[in-house]
């Protein structure tokens, strides 16, 4: 029994680390693409241009999205649920964070330049999306509508994320959020890629 609880704690305590350090990825991703200013993952952009009309910091209004979708999500499938999903609600307090510890760097005029780092962020923030999915320990209410589709419709998981972040963007584009190349990479990629780095890792048995 000794041995058993063991287990249990240590694959918990597993479990939180990943998730944290998949967020924490998404987080340094996400603000790459913040920063050169070629537009970023639907979601978070429609966060931002909510905050532009609203007297709150993104990491709360994005925290504020996140719960919307989360009382949607429970209705639809409460087993995506874990918590997890808490830990990842707070990626928008990383992305504030990491903005101000990248502010004085990563100033490019160049627009190749800014295009490189952007897509550098998307990869890191396509890793940061499978690593911490890999942990088995609930998805974010956002990362859980596509895996429910996929399931009640019988269709491919990545095929069902591009439809849903294409669907946010138009709501991002409503809301003035910071749509450019890079929204219209992430909306048609990133299903794809986070399906592809979801196949290759295997963090936690």
């Amino acid at each position: 029994m000794k041995y058993l609880d063991t287990h249990h704690v240590m694959r918990f305590l597993v479990q939180v680390l990943i998730t944290a350090v998949g967020t924490a990825i998404i987080a340094v991703g996400m603000t790459l693409m913040r920063k050169e200013n070629l537009g970023m993952d639907a979601f978070t952009a429609l966060s931002v241009g909510l905050s532009h009309h609203l007297p709150i910091g993104l990491g709360n209004i994005q925290l504020g999205d996140y719960l919307i979708l989360l009382v949607i999500v429970l209705f639809m499938d409460y087993h995506q649920i874990g918590f997890g999903t808490l830990i990842n609600m707070m990626v928008g307090y990383g992305v504030q964070y990491f903005t101000l510890w990248f502010g004085a760097y990563l100033v490019f005029t160049s627009f190749w330049l800014k295009l490189l780092f952007a897509v550098l962020g998307f990869l890191i923030f396509t890793v940061g999306i499978a690593v911490y999915m890999s942990a088995k320990f609930g998805v974010s209410s956002y990362d859980a509508i596509a895996p429910i589709f996929s399931k009640k419709f019988h269709m491919p998981y990545w095929s069902v994320r591009v439809i849903q972040d294409v669907l946010f963007m138009f709501l991002a584009f409503l809301a003035s959020g910071p749509i450019g190349i890079m929204t219209i990479i992430i909306s048609l990629c990133s299903g794809p890629f986070v399906e592809f780095w979801g196949r290759h890792l295997n963090l936690i048995q």
